[in-house]
């Protein structure tokens, strides 16, 4: 690592893309971005429980922290090799390090091997190696999409990962809107080609369209049966996230102040408000719900053509078939199409 920064910094003098002062100073401005990190993390601990032993937390930052130093430096002047011809290579860096995997994440569900693969390169195994490798991957990593506090990184030619910050429920708080606090979730996945269903559709053929048709109609049937995560709550069923809540997004964003375990309680949710008084269209509109029992399943939250990607290939006659696709109705059909899913988007809204 420190062998890969001098070379850069050679680099970059020799090209006269920054002066020695100037190499110097996005240095120390690295230097300190990693420091700060670090001191707002231990600051916002202390905070939340004053007394605490703060041992482990000290042990696990000092296997991380090295890390950090020696990859920001780097990944600030692999920026500025690149982009030397462009004056906001410094915000490049600076817009990237707020997308760090914080020392404290927990894993919400499995990674896949391959995430996992790519972000040990040969490391030890464990949480603390696994979130060094995908830090050191965010600071040299490609901004694909960002906008506010979202954003899509390329950390890898064959992984992605996806940065929000998501309302979550606040134990300390009632049912009103206020109680909404948000966390930052991350989400690395293995890169798909395509581009999205909804910039595409219009030049689709009937048989092409027909074809997705029958592909969502795999992949939603599909979601009926996968079954919930198990939680540390069993009377949360509905719901997404961690806590697992539910979440009204109708008009005003609400989240459910408890965990909810049937139809009937989340009607309960969905006709009622803590600031408003019961009215008689609602009254009515929850009689007619009092006898509804639905099967549960997933839903996606925001299933919208954007969030669908879709490769097309326009290579005719060697275009193989596609394999047999079972709708819901067990109905087999085929289709001589190069148009294929190949992934489903925007996950956060699910439960």
């Amino acid at each position: 690592m420190i062998a890969n920064f001098t070379k850069l910094t050679a680099l970059l003098k020799e090209k006269g893309a920054m002066s020695p002062t100037a190499i110097q100073k996005a240095e120390e401005e690295a230097f300190t971005q990693v420091n700060s990190l670090l001191l707002k993390d231990l600051n916002t601990r202390v905070k939340a429980c004053p007394s605490r032993d703060m041992t482990d937390l000290l042990e696990h930052k000092a296997k991380t922290y090295p890390g950090l130093w020696k990859t920001f430096p780097e990944a600030s002047m692999q920026s500025t090799a690149e982009n030397f011809h462009h004056s906001d290579a410094t915000s490049v860096v600076d817009e990237r390090a707020k997308f760090l995997v914080p020392i404290n994440a927990a894993i919400v569900q499995l990674l896949s091997a391959t995430v996992i693969k790519e972000a040990l390169e040969g490391s030890d195994e464990g949480l603390s190696a696994i979130i060094e490798g995908l830090n050191k991957f965010v600071t040299m990593s490609e901004v694909i999409w960002h906008l506010g506090s979202t954003a899509v990184l390329g950390l890898t030619p064959a992984l992605v990962m996806k940065v929000a910050r998501i309302a979550r429920s606040d134990p300390g708080y009632t049912g009103h809107s206020s109680a909404a606090r948000h966390q930052a979730r991350l989400l690395a996945h293995v890169a798909r080609t395509g581009e999205p269903l909804d910039s595409k559709w219009k030049f689709l053929s009937e048989n092409e369209k027909a074809s997705l048709k029958e592909q969502l109609d795999a992949i939603v049937g599909d979601f009926r049966f996968l079954p919930a995560l198990v939680t540390h709550e069993p009377q949360a069923v509905l719901g997404g996230g961690s806590p697992r809540r539910c979440k009204d997004a109708r008009r005003q964003f609400r989240i459910a102040p408890g965990p909810i375990g049937s139809e009937t309680e989340l009607n309960e949710f969905l006709t009622s408000h803590p600031q408003q008084t019961q009215s008689s269209t609602i009254a009515m509109i929850r009689s007619y719900l009092e006898d509804s029992q639905h099967q549960l399943v997933l839903a996606h939250g925001d299933f919208h053509p954007r969030n669908i990607i879709v490769a097309t290939s326009r290579l005719h006659d060697s275009v193989p078939l596609h394999k047999p696709h079972h709708t819901t109705n067990d109905i087999v059909t085929q289709y001589n199409t190069p148009v294929t899913i190949t992934a489903i988007l925007d996950w956060e809204m699910c439960g």
